[in-house]
């Protein structure tokens, strides 16, 4: 659902606003290839979905096309990739990343003996050289349609900045039934949150409830419509850095695609979908059908939140909802905007799609249409600033930054590193980590503790009590 959206865009686009970006350099992975567990070797298909916050990170993957390539991409080396599945038969996803390289995507572990069949799909975290974990899914989770289903619907889709929220959906079982094929699973599709608890763990929300007293945006006012949500499927897009904002697409009405978030837990619908066409009685149309389907694509520095929808006669609206309530409607397709209210629509310099942009604008995330003999297809491509490049290679402790947060039981190390290793007051090494990892400090007894952090221009010491 979320490429047939898209694609409108994609491929209808190109004669949209683009911006001249000025001292941008342009990375086009369209001419990679990487080689898969069997030996195949195929161009990068797939596009960036998110870069983090900070511009560090952007991640991707070929959900499309199918050939199971997933990828991340670091400042510290712009000018290539890295592939985390060719050397297995795994399906993964990933979709987002936090500031310290914490991704979030969906995983399998297939059967050694039995490699070429699909295994269970779950919704997880990936640090690089730490791999796959698997984030908390309730017991009613249906282990049936996370193995069989290739939508990747089994996902965790958005990460917030600092890592601590977690947002994506996935079925769950409501019961069988009796049919002439034998026993039917009934299912329900269902948005999940996960915050990161003072223990270092995550903790499943199911977010169930939010479509009662559900809101419809009518008129510049949020109301309470009964029976405006008959049938909901939301898919998740983006999380709010603080984690309070979760805006996608909810499934409504007559199945339109209809943009919404969730706030605080609330449905908000900014759109009364799928209102069927009418026609008096000799057959004539009276009323069109008002409403093709849309997204809430992105969420700003500012809790902006960017999207589009399509009228009956297809014809595209671009609109901005705002924290305090305003839908306004825009001239063009306004993509996602950096902590200065800068805007970058749909297409970008040399981007021919636009996905995401970090908070300071510095780095734009997207891809490139390519020709794959059989017909178009999407490859990853990015823009970075020429003063950002200049900063992530200098070699100046000031564009580190690396420096401790404690919050409740976790420490986390801000900025750029290689390793942290943490040292009681007796000099024992307690724990150890890599880039994004969150060190627990619940089951360690209070003092006063050292923690020395690996840094491009040397090591880093920091000391705390707890």
């Amino acid at each position: 659902m979320k490429k047939f959206l898209l694609c409108i865009f994609t491929f209808l686009g190109f004669t949209s606003f683009a911006q001249d970006l000025g001292n941008y350099k342009f990375y086009d992975f369209s001419e990679t290839t990487w080689t898969d567990c069997y030996g195949d070797t195929y161009t990068v298909l797939g596009d960036f979905y998110h870069v983090s916050s900070n511009g560090r990170f952007a991640v991707g993957c070929d959900d499309n096309i199918g050939t199971g390539c997933c990828f991340f991409w670091d400042a510290e080396n712009p000018g290539s990739l890295t592939f985390i599945n060719e050397e297995d038969p795994n399906r993964y996803t990933l979709r987002d990343v936090s500031n310290n390289g914490l991704m979030v995507g969906s995983f399998e572990v297939r059967d050694a003996d039995d490699p070429e069949t699909n295994s269970v799909v779950y919704p997880g975290i990936y640090t690089h050289g730490e791999g796959w974990k698997a984030l908390p899914v309730p017991e009613t989770y249906s282990e049936y349609y996370a193995t069989y289903n290739e939508d990747f619907i089994e996902d965790a889709r958005a990460i917030s900045a600092d890592g601590r929220f977690i947002a994506g959906h996935f079925f769950v079982t409501r019961g069988y039934k009796e049919t002439f094929m034998g026993l039917l699973e009934r299912v329900v599709h269902t948005p999940a949150l996960w915050k990161l608890n003072d223990a270092g763990e995550y903790e499943l929300t199911l977010l169930d409830e939010i479509y009662k007293n559900s809101k419809l945006y009518v008129d510049g006012e949020l109301k309470t419509i009964e029976d405006s949500v008959n049938f909901s499927t939301f898919m998740v897009y983006d999380i709010s850095d603080d984690g309070t904002l979760i805006c996608g697409y909810n499934e409504a009405g007559s199945g339109g695609f209809n943009p919404a978030i969730i706030r605080d837990g609330q449905l908000i619908q900014l759109f009364e979908c799928g209102n069927a066409a009418e026609y008096d009685d000799e057959g004539n149309l009276v009323a069109p059908v008002n409403f093709n389907g849309g997204i809430c694509g992105t969420i700003d520095a500012n809790n902006n939140v960017y999207g589009y929808y399509q009228t009956g006669n297809l014809e595209n609206k671009y609109f901005m909802y705002t924290p305090n309530d305003e839908l306004i409607f825009l001239d063009r397709f306004i993509i996602c905007a950096d902590a200065n209210g800068t805007q970058y629509g749909q297409q970008n310099g040399s981007l021919a799609y636009t996905r995401a942009c970090s908070n300071d604008g510095n780095v734009i995330v997207g891809g490139v249409v390519v020709s794959l003999g059989y017909g178009m297809g999407e490859s990853p491509a990015l823009l970075m600033s020429e003063d950002y490049s200049v900063g992530i290679s200098a070699v100046n402790p000031d564009n580190v930054k690396v420096d401790i947060d404690i919050m409740g039981s976790n420490l986390f190390i801000d900025g750029r590193f290689s390793s942290a290793e943490v040292y009681d007051a007796a000099g024992h090494r307690v724990a150890r980590g890599g880039q994004g990892h969150v060190f627990n400090l619940s089951n360690m007894p209070n003092g006063t503790y050292i923690v020395r952090v690996a840094t491009a221009e040397g090591e880093k010491s920091f000391k705390f009590t707890r």
